[in-house]
């Protein structure tokens, strides 16, 4: 008599080989795929699998949970977000999130122990609707800006004990400031501007320029660092700005990174630099340590380029009633994991 755990995964086996030889998987009703992903969601969840993350909708009206393991991963059912969420930010990780309510409210951290989050933690004297936040590359502290209000502010404490590290008001912060970028010590701050110069920015002080090039897309610190890369679209390049917080300066690291288009999106983890662009299908690996570079074609359209939970685990595409695609960069040619769509895609809790 098979035990009741194996029961579940022998089922789901002779499924997909069923569906793979287009036999179907039960008869009939619904077609094989979605029978398929029916029986995969319900044997996940039955079983408490393993989950990778999560997959959002900026509005955070639609959040699922990414239940299995890569190769073997189906979306849950969507998941219960308080009422009154009205943007939500995931942090590296997903263990968290910051979410925006209702205008006026302040931002606030909504937790993610398992796939049922917790109560939003509102963040005194926060800002209320931010156009960016910026994590640190531990997710320990993130910067929130708003062009309204024309201040950045410092949140620390993340996830457990959040509040406001300091504020950076207009005065001393440069023109059309779109990107930002957080060191690990929750200190050090980097703005990006519309003419494509990098700042130093410190509470109190004027902003102190660092680094211009052609056409900045993207700035990201490497972990535990003050060191950071900047994208410029202009020439395809990849470079490091050096010691951010004494005599800056910058060095090509690498060019030739072609075929992104859309919003740039930037990530650094564990001595390896990933770029992307929302428009692509194009993923550009860099490992820092020789600056070897790795071209990967994606089988569908990047959206994203989030950190799961898992380390080396990536999400790069997902739009609600779409499949999802993850990246996994642990192994040295890194593989690329289908996660298929909902067959509920498009309801709500």
């Amino acid at each position: 008599m098979q035990s009741p755990v194996r029961t579940p995964i022998f089922l789901l086996l002779v499924c997909l080989i069923l569906t793979v030889l287009n036999l179907g998987c039960g008869g009939g009703g619904l077609p094989a795929s979605s029978q398929l992903a029916q029986t995969a969601q319900s044997t996940a969840q039955s079983m408490q699998s393993p989950m990778l993350g999560f997959v959002s909708t900026n509005n955070g009206n639609e959040v699922r949970a990414i239940l299995g393991v890569p190769g073997a991963s189906v979306l849950s059912n969507p998941l219960a977000i308080p009422p009154g969420v009205t943007n939500l930010y995931f942090a590296p990780g997903q263990k968290y999130a910051i979410v925006a309510e209702s205008p006026g409210s302040p931002v606030g951290v909504l937790t993610f122990p398992t796939s049922t989050p917790g109560p939003v933690v509102e963040i005194s004297g926060a800002i209320s609707q931010p156009d960016i936040v910026s994590f640190s590359p531990s997710g320990a502290a993130a910067a929130l800006y708003s062009s309204s209000q024309g201040t950045i502010e410092v949140v620390s404490g993340l996830p457990s004990t959040p509040h406001l590290a300091f504020s950076i008001s207009s005065t001393d912060l440069p023109n059309a400031i779109g990107l930002i970028a957080l060191a690990d010590d929750g200190t050090t701050l980097l703005g990006g501007t519309a003419n494509s110069s990098v700042y130093r920015l410190v509470a109190g002080s004027a902003p102190l320029m660092v680094d211009t090039v052609g056409d900045l897309e993207g700035v990201a610190f490497v972990p535990q660092s003050q060191n950071a890369l900047i994208f410029d679209r202009n020439n395809s390049s990849l470079s490091l700005l050096q010691n951010v917080n004494g005599s800056a300066s910058a060095s090509s690291l690498v060019g030739g990174l072609t075929g992104l288009g859309g919003k740039i999106t930037l990530q650094v983890a564990a001595g390896l630099a990933m770029v992307t662009g929302t428009s692509s299908n194009q993923l550009w690996q860099i490992n820092l340590q020789n600056s070897h570079v790795q071209s990967q074609q994606l089988p569908a359209t990047a959206t994203t380029l989030q950190p799961l939970r898992t380390s080396g685990k990536y999400l790069v595409s997902w739009q609600s009633g779409q499949p999802a695609w993850i990246v996994d960069t642990s192994g040295q040619a890194g593989a690329v994991f289908f996660v298929p769509a909902n067959i509920d895609a498009g309801s709500h809790p």
